[in-house]
């Protein structure tokens, strides 16, 4: 019964602390902002009364969306917390239950109505599904009444681990499964013969970069697999839409339909007698493929992702300018293992736009500008990451990942000025040592910040998420990165009790809305207990002193909204965070 009291202790500290943080979170939204106010009024007219605070924020879209996504947040949060105390409810009683069983008493029937029952996590217990309530009003205003629309706004994304493929999406993989390596044998067929290939090998070289694409689709389609069955929140890390993302099944077809393209597009280029199309255009209409796709401005092919990547493109290419998150960093990463993508553009812009003697490419030193230019820009774009990190988080770490990434610009550069000054024995020299340096700061690097690994337990980390016979998979340097890196993320989260996105808070509460309705409130108070006409008086000095700048400031904008497995797995009461599958 010690250990009891202890577990119960704990799961009431966690849940009480975060209803707090709820209650604050709807007082940020002037869902709540006084009890008595919203005891007195009807749940619609209450939410239709603080409505009038945001319509200045209503004719803004952005302003509105942001509005909307925070509340369908909270939301969440609200639902996995009221999951956590059903949940500990439930193993406490069951606990006492089976004891009273065994042992043929009832002191685990004393203990739950004297303990259990009185405690935060039974008497608190309905105060989710109110605040949920009001939520679901606030949301309904938003929308314009449309309960619908705002329901699909608030749904709780499914628990399912594995989605249900309808039978057109398994006839369309079985399609591009079957033709991708019927394709792909028919190119190595064509490209045997040398000499009939020589003059076609400048052509053929603009396809690789697309290739790369490829392959790099499905490897991260394998890994968001490996992650669902992991039990690695990726969706909450790359801080995703959590009722509407792409799945590894979405990414797996994409995969195979552009590898289907790229095949398509190289045979014809093969055989250009078939089409009445000139050979040069075939690589050309391949990408311009790719560009439409990421640029589609119609809700088809997965669209809202493609939105979504684009935005972070823009944020990982602003990175100086802006604050810097998980995503863009994870992506910048990708570009590093992406820089003969960068060079393949680069080599099909100059194809069309330029006569260049492909036979002697590598004469030019202007060439070799450019090419160093292209692989620097990879590393130079997280080197600014790090500092703009740095100027937000005045972490030192962030200071030596940036002189990380500042080892391979000069692996880079002096690899450069080496191939154009073959005959300057110094370049060499400094190449190699650069290049020593380089791959030993970027390996320890890996090991011991972004995997975790290095710091005991037979070199591996305190807690793993992954089997030991995954961790050892030969896949592909930056596939295998990104399943150590997202599990020591997902740990991280967990430390942090963090469970759904972090928000900024979209819109400020007037102040004048604030004023009114305390007014209001006063004069209420005066007409039905002029008695009491002080005690209220000085309540809305106090309230106003201490609420108004919550309220009215930006700062306060992040919330640490929970569930972490630190505060759901303490033995025996608390429950395995993976069985709540949040």
């Amino acid at each position: 019964f010690k250990t009891c009291d202890k577990e119960l202790m704990k799961v009431n500290s966690f849940y009480s602390e975060k209803l707090t943080e709820a209650n604050r979170r709807l007082v940020l939204f002037g869902i709540i902002a006084l009890d008595s106010s919203a005891q007195e009024m009807g749940g619609d007219n209450y939410a239709n009364l603080h409505l009038h605070a945001y319509k200045p924020t209503l004719r803004k879209k952005s302003e509105l969306h942001k509005l909307k996504t925070a509340a369908g947040d909270v939301y969440l949060s609200l639902v996995f917390l009221q999951s956590y105390q059903e949940i500990n409810y439930k193993a406490l009683h069951k606990i006492m239950k089976k004891y009273d069983a065994k042992f043929e008493c009832e002191h685990g029937l004393q203990w739950k109505t004297e303990r259990l029952d009185a405690s935060v996590l039974h008497t608190e217990r309905n105060h989710c599904g109110q605040m949920m309530f009001r939520l679901e009003t606030f949301m309904l205003q938003l929308e314009g009444g449309n309960k619908q629309k705002s329901m699909r706004r608030l749904k709780v994304p499914p628990r399912v681990k594995e989605q249900v493929r309808t039978r057109r999406t398994r006839y369309f993989d079985l399609d591009c499964e079957s033709s991708f390596p019927v394709c792909l044998h028919l190119i190595i067929r064509e490209t045997r013969s040398e000499s009939q290939m020589e003059p076609l090998v400048p052509l053929l070289q603009l396809y690789r970069g697309s290739f790369l694409l490829v392959e790099f689709l499905y490897l991260l389609g394998l890994s968001i697999w490996f992650w669902r069955r992991s039990g690695i929140n990726h969706v909450l890390i790359f801080e995703l839409d959590p009722r509407r993302h792409l799945s590894h099944q979405h990414v797996l077809e994409v995969a195979g339909f552009l590898a289907v393209c790229w095949c398509a597009s190289m045979l014809a280029c093969l055989h250009p007698s078939l089409l009445s199309v000139p050979q040069q255009l075939h690589p050309l209409f391949l990408h311009s493929l790719l560009l439409l796709l990421l640029l589609n401005p119609t809700p088809t092919c997965h669209s809202r992702s493609c939105r979504w990547l684009l935005a972070v493109m823009v944020r990982f290419l602003t990175a100086p300018f802006r604050p810097v998150g998980f995503a863009e960093c994870w992506l910048a990463d990708q570009l590093n293992s992406l820089s003969p993508l960068l060079l393949s553009l680069w080599d099909m812009l100059c194809f069309y736009t330029s006569q260049i003697n492909w036979q002697d490419l590598q004469a030019g030193y202007f060439l070799y500008r450019v090419t160093c230019l292209i692989q620097c820009f990879p590393p130079w774009l997280r080197f600014t990451q790090c500092l703009r990190q740095y100027w937000d988080s005045n972490n030192t770490l962030h200071l030596l990942n940036a002189g990380k990434y500042s080892t391979v610009l000069l692996m880079v550069t002096f690899a450069s000025l080496y191939n154009a000054a073959v005959e300057l024995s110094v370049y060499l020299y400094l190449w190699a040592m650069a290049t020593c340096m380089s791959v030993l700061v970027t390996v320890s690097w890996d090991l011991r910040m972004d995997w975790g690994l290095l710091q005991g337990n037979g070199l591996l980390k305190e807690e793993l998420l992954f089997s030991r016979e995954v961790n050892f998979t030969p896949f592909c340097r930056r596939s295998l990165w990104n399943l150590f890196r997202l599990e020591n993320e997902q740990l991280k989260n967990c430390e942090r009790c963090r469970a759904v996105r972090d928000f900024d808070f979209p819109v400020n509460l007037p102040e004048q809305f604030l004023q009114e309705k305390l007014m209001d409130q006063d004069e209420m108070q005066n007409d039905h207990h002029k008695v009491r006409v002080q005690h209220f008086s000085l309540q809305r000095t106090v309230l106003f002193s201490v609420l108004l700048p919550t309220l009215c400031s930006r700062q306060q904008s992040h919330s640490q909204l929970f569930f972490t497995k630190a505060a759901l797995c303490s033995p025996p009461v608390i429950v395995q965070t993976q069985h709540l599958e949040l």
